[in-house]
């Protein structure tokens, strides 16, 4: 990332914010993602038959 920021000649701490930002969006919304699409609600633990 930092080397994209050199290359645009952009401020560096803004595209690394912006990646850790979205990995940490990944690494919270992605398990009740998951769980949404295997049991159809993210409330539950049970499985589709």
């Amino acid at each position: 990332m930092s080397l994209i920021a050199l290359a645009l000649d952009q401020d560096i701490a803004v595209f690394t914010t912006h990646h850790v930002v979205q990995i940490a969006f990944i690494v919270i919304i992605g398990p009740a993602v998951f769980l949404e699409i295997r049991t159809g609600s993210p409330f539950t633990t049970e499985t589709r038959e």
